[in-house]
C-alpha cells in the first residue's frame, strides 16, 4: 500500500503574516508536519489493531460512546 500526499494550506491574517519571516515560517511548517506525521502513525497503528479486533458491533458502539465522552471532557465540552 502506497502513501497518499495531503496538501494543507494555512491562511493567517495579514497583520500576523507580516511578522512571520522565512526562518519562523520554516519552523512552523516543520512543527505542523511533525505533528501530522505523528498523528498519521498513531492512526495507522490503531487501524492495524482494529483489523485484528474481535469486538462485536455492540462492544464497538459502547467503546465509541466512551471515546466521544472522554474527548468531549478533554476539550472542555462536558
Amino acid at each position: 500500500m502506497g502513501d497518499v500526499e495531503v496538501v494543507i494550506r494555512v491562511k493567517v491574517p495579514e497583520e500576523v503574516g507580516k511578522y512571520l519571516d522565512g526562518r519562523l515560517m520554516e519552523d512552523i511548517k516543520l512543527g505542523i508536519l511533525r505533528e501530522y506525521q505523528e498523528r498519521a502513525e498513531k492512526a495507522r497503528r490503531l487501524l492495524k489493531i482494529f483489523e485484528k479486533s474481535q469486538l462485536t458491533e455492540e462492544d464497538a458502539k459502547k467503546l465509541e460512546e466512551e471515546l466521544k465522552t472522554a474527548l468531549a471532557k478533554r476539550h472542555g465540552v462536558l
